[in-house]
């Protein structure tokens, strides 16, 4: 659900309330709004028709290729079933990244605020202490409220303790959700308790996009940007240097980024557990992609002749998900009839995870400074902080020098990453070397 590249979008934007919908232009303005409300602006319109074809068009390319190389794209796992069911799978006792990601925001909130966004360092090169919150794919935006009441203490407490008025004034959070669907932006917006929800602007849009507009509409604000969840890991590396390259080009020097990463483990059973639960959720949802097909297209895939496997490919470092035949089928799709032998499996999703070594490569790569790394103690998740360097475009080494995964010890980076772990134990960090 969550995209990297600008696409075709709608350049005009429009501000959303309850019982209000007017039109804006790309100055920003908004309609009157009461204090219980909060504005959505609208940069891409969300077409049925378009994304049809497009899921037509994907779905035939990965189902027409050759015996034993078929595919189907993870993006549209997510109707309203689908997202139904992954809502289910992030409350598995099996899955751990989402309760293990939120446990290291709560423990490690103040501490996030306070040193690195509201510290005296980070804020010195600003004309006004004022911070633009901007989460990338926010979804239902859960498990930023306790970091975002973090950075509204540690805002007021830095006003409170300044000498200047005009500080005092000026220092400020806002939040900016930015997610591809209207209706993902709505339902957070009416699920956020209301001191979150007067400091929130929503927008519909891409990454990319919406960054840019926030950008350009707070020029005199230093940005926070939230990518959570180990999201990263739906890229491959290269691709995933190269959209975290674009992030960068959308920031200015000293802007943060604070990135989730799921991490590598010993325990590969640990993983394939949680990406193959006991109760079938996670089948359920990979075969919920057949249950799509059939609804629009009419494909006549008999969703049960075909068995959800997911395996740990230990040199690329991944998580892949994969749909097996039972038996031998015939689909139709886009005007062509598909034969999918016994046995054959299409391919479904991939999940990359990191090393800590990994992850400061990748920020260097990507054109950031690594801070800081927060980690649970049992070192299953990970979120990193860093900040934009003031380094030329074209001093940032190529994205295929990301490690692949068996060259961990090749792209390791300096020894001396800055780790803080969830947990009582020190010596989990050192796991992580």
């Amino acid at each position: 659900r969550h995209h990297g590249g600008r696409g075709n979008c709608v350049m005009v934007a429009t501000t959303l309330q309850r019982g209000c919908e007017q039109e804006m232009g790309q100055d920003g303005k908004q309609c009157e709004l009461s204090a219980a409300e909060a504005p959505v602006t609208v940069l891409h319109q969300e077409d049925a028709a378009v994304e049809r074809r497009a899921l037509m068009a994907a779905a035939t390319a990965g189902l027409t290729a050759p015996l034993n190389s078929k595919s189907l794209p993870s993006i549209y796992f997510y109707d309203d079933a689908g997202s139904k069911l992954y809502q289910d799978i992030t409350d598995l006792e099996e899955y751990y990244p989402t309760r293990t990601e939120a446990s290291i925001l709560t423990k490690h909130a103040a501490h996030i605020a306070s040193k690195h966004i509201f510290s005296a360092e980070s804020s010195a090169a600003w004309a006004l202490d004022a911070v633009n919150v901007v989460e990338l794919g926010a979804g239902d935006g859960h498990k930023t409220r306790v970091l975002l009441d973090a950075c509204v203490a540690a805002a007021a407490t830095k006003s409170t303790n300044s000498c200047s008025a005009a500080t005092r004034s000026a220092t400020d959070v806002e939040y900016f959700p930015l997610d591809i669907s209207a209706g993902a932006i709505k339902s957070l917006l009416a699920d956020s308790p209301a001191p979150i929800r007067s400091r929130t602007h929503g927008v519909v849009a891409d990454n990319v996009q919406g960054l840019s507009w926030v950008r350009s509409q707070h020029s005199e604000r230093r940005n926070v940007v939230l990518f959570l969840g180990s999201s990263i890991g739906n890229y491959d590396r290269a691709s995933a240097v190269s959209f975290l390259r674009e992030i960068r080009a959308e920031l200015r020097e000293g802007d943060l980024l604070l990135i989730g990463f799921d991490l590598r483990k010993s325990n590969v059973r640990q993983l394939v557990r949680a990406y193959d639960d006991a109760k079938g959720v996670t089948a359920a949802f990979n075969r919920n992609l057949l249950t799509r097909l059939n609804r629009e297209f009419d494909c006549g895939f008999e969703e049960h002749d075909f068995d959800h496997y997911a395996s740990w490919n230990p040199r690329a470092g991944c998580m892949e998900s994969w749909l097996v035949a039972q038996k031998r089928a015939e689909v139709r799709i886009g005007g062509e009839q598909v034969v999918i032998e016994e046995a054959e499996a299409i391919h479904t999703e991939v999940s990359y995870k990191y090393s800590v070594r990994e992850i400061e490569s990748m920020a260097r790569q990507s054109g950031f400074e690594q801070l800081e790394v927060l980690h649970d103690e049992n070192c299953l998740f990970a979120d990193a902080i860093w900040r934009v360097q003031g380094c030329a475009e074209n001093e940032l080494s190529s994205p295929d020098m990301v490690d692949e995964g068996n060259r961990g010890e090749d792209a390791s980076g300096p020894e001396d990453v800055s780790l803080v772990s969830s947990g009582p134990s020190d010596d989990a960090a050192e796991s992580l070397e």
